[in-house]
């Protein structure tokens, strides 16, 4: 659901809203790859939407791998 929701968005901050809340999913289940790939393409939004929760898991990444 948060996937087609980012892909039909043409609002920035709709998109990010829906990246963080699938990268709440993927820490929930500790898919590490996964939370990975969403950070990436968070960063190709080149934005500050969000940006103290994507350094959160930023930050879980990295105490976890």
């Amino acid at each position: 659901m948060w996937e087609k929701l980012f892909n039909e968005e043409k609002d920035l901050y709709e998109k990010c809203a829906a990246l963080v809340n699938m990268m709440n999913i993927s820490q929930a289940e500790e898919k590490f790859s996964q939370l990975r790939q969403l950070i990436a393409i968070y960063d190709t939004l080149h934005t500050d939407e969000f940006k103290e929760d994507v350094q959160e898991f930023r930050k879980f990444l990295s105490e976890n791998i």
